[in-house]
C-alpha cells in the first residue's frame, strides 16, 4: 500500500465518528478476517507517519478496550499479528506522554499481549511489535509489577527463542532488563529460572553488535543483582556467555554493561565462582575489555569487576 493511499485512509479515519465506529465493530466481531481488517484500520489511523492528530484521537480507553476485545477472538496468526501491530502503533503514539502510556498499564492489556504473542507466528515483525509495545508500557514500578508474572515470563521465553539478530536480541533483552530492574528480590524471582537463564546464554552466543551485547549484559546484571537465586547464574555456561559477549563489547557503554554483569555474578560469591573465571579465555576477555574502556566510568567499572575477581 503506497504512502499516498495510507495518508488518504488516515485522513478518512481522522474523525470521532470513524473512531467510534471502529470501536463498535471491535466489540461485536468474532471473525478473524474482520478482526484483521479492523485492527489494520486502527493501525493506519494512528500511524505517526501520517496525521499526528489521529494519534491523540485514538489514544482513549475505548480504543484500548476495543483492541483487548479483538485479541480475544484473534484466533489466526494473521489476525493476532494485526492486533499486535495496532497495539504497537497506538503505544508508540504515546511516546511523549507518560500519562497516555499508563492508559495501557492494565491487566487486560497485559493478558491480551501475552495471548497474542502465543497466537501469532514468531516472525521478525511480531518480535518488533511485542517488544516495542511492552517497552512503551512498562514506564514505572506499577506497570513493571503487572508484567512480573509467570505468563509474561513464558511469553518472553517464546520471544527469546526467536531472537536471532542483533536488533531483536537487543529488544528482547531490553524487555527483561526493564521488567526486572529492581532491588526487590521477590519481584524478580518469577524470572529467575533456568529457562530464562538459558535463553540469555543462547542470545549471548549469537553474533551480536555492541548495542545488543550491552542489552544482554544489562538484563543479566538486573536479573542476578541482589538476587537470592544468584547461584543459578554461577555456572560455566554463564561464564562462557560473558566471555562470548566480550567479543562484541567494543564501546564504552557495552564495556560498562558487561562489567556490571560480571560484578553481579561474582560479587558475594565463594572462591569456587571466582575460580570459574581463572581461565585463559577469561583473562583475555578482561584484556580486550580494557582496550575499549576509554572513559572514566568504563575504566572504574571494569576495575571494580577485576578487583572483585581477584579479591
Amino acid at each position: 500500500m503506497s504512502a499516498s493511499v495510507l495518508t488518504s485512509l488516515a485522513t478518512i479515519y481522522a474523525t470521532t465518528t470513524a473512531r467510534d465506529r471502529l470501536v463498535q465493530l471491535s466489540l461485536c466481531t468474532t471473525d478473524p478476517d474482520t478482526i484483521l481488517l479492523v485492527a489494520t484500520a486502527i493501525t493506519v489511523a494512528t500511524s505517526s507517519n501520517h496525521t499526528a492528530e489521529n494519534s491523540t484521537l485514538y489514544v482513549t480507553e475505548g480504543v484500548r478496550d476495543a483492541l483487548v476485545a479483538l485479541s480475544m477472538h484473534a484466533t489466526t496468526a494473521e489476525s493476532a499479528q494485526a492486533v499486535l501491530v495496532a497495539f504497537c502503533q497506538l503505544t508508540l503514539s504515546c511516546a511523549n506522554s507518560v500519562a497516555e502510556k499508563l492508559l495501557f498499564g492494565t491487566v487486560s492489556v497485559r493478558d491480551a499481549i501475552v495471548k497474542l504473542t502465543h497466537g501469532a507466528a514468531t516472525t521478525a515483525g511480531v518480535l518488533q511489535c511485542v517488544s516495542s509495545t511492552i517497552l512503551n508500557i512498562v514506564v514505572d514500578d506499577g506497570t513493571k509489577d503487572l508484567y512480573r508474572t509467570p505468563e509474561v515470563r513464558d511469553a518472553w521465553i517464546l520471544l527469546a527463542s526467536a531472537a536471532t539478530t542483533s536488533d531483536y536480541v537487543r529488544l528482547v533483552a531490553s524487555i527483561l532488563s526493564s521488567i526486572v530492574s529492581t532491588s526487590d528480590t521477590a519481584k524478580k524471582a518469577v524470572f529467575t529460572t533456568s529457562h530464562v537463564r538459558d535463553k540469555l546464554i543462547a542470545m549471548s552466543l549469537r553474533d551480536l553488535d555492541s548495542d545488543a551485547a550491552r542489552a544482554v549484559s544489562m538484563a543479566l546484571c538486573h536479573l542476578v543483582g541482589s538476587n537470592l537465586n544468584a547461584e543459578l547464574f554461577r555456572t560455566p555456561n554463564v561464564r562462557d556467555a560473558i566471555v562470548s559477549l566480550s567479543a562484541s563489547a567494543t564501546t564504552c557503554e557495552s564495556v560498562i554493561g558487561l562489567s556490571l554483569a560480571l560484578i553481579s555474578v561474582v560479587d558475594g560469591s565463594d572462591e569456587g565462582t571466582k575460580a570459574l573465571f581463572a581461565t585463559s579465555a577469561a583473562r583475555s576477555m578482561l584484556t580486550d575489555l580494557a582496550s575499549h574502556a576509554t572513559t572514566p566510568l568504563a575504566v572504574t567499572t571494569l576495575a571494580r569487576a577485576i578487583r572483585i575477581l581477584i579479591a
